[in-house]
């Protein structure tokens, strides 16, 4: 007995890191998942019949958390420039968006902090 061939269609989007990438792609009783590495690849298949559930976070990547990280020390330098040339508004300015960011480490935050607290203590003096 002679099979028919399975016809897939991608998923959209594509999880990428330099040495990775990730697809989904769908047929007609399952989902292929293909994770590339540099020189091999790994194929998985998810039979619909076998799915109990789906659950989507918004949980940060490796990737997210190092942009944010990077953000965090261009936002500290910022601020720091502009502590050093006296420019309080631009310092407040810069401080402060790094305060709000979620990402920002907490070792990043409570030098800000203190730099704030430094600009506050030169106001007064």
């Amino acid at each position: 007995m002679e099979q028919t061939p399975q016809v897939y269609r991608k998923l959209p989007g594509a999880r990428r890191t330099p040495l990775r990438k990730a697809t989904l792609w769908i047929a007609g009783d399952h989902i292929l998942s293909i994770d590339s590495h540099r020189f091999s690849e790994e194929y998985k298949r998810y039979y619909f019949k076998d799915i109990q559930a789906i659950i989507v976070t918004t949980g940060s990547t490796a990737m997210g958390k190092a942009m944010g990280l990077i953000v965090a020390i261009l936002l500290a330098l910022l601020a720091l420039s502009a502590w050093r040339n006296n420019d309080m508004t631009a310092m407040r300015k810069w401080s402060e968006m790094m305060l709000a960011d979620p990402e920002t480490p907490a070792g990043a935050r409570g030098q800000v902090q203190m730099l704030m607290a430094l600009s506050d203590a030169d106001k007064k003096s």
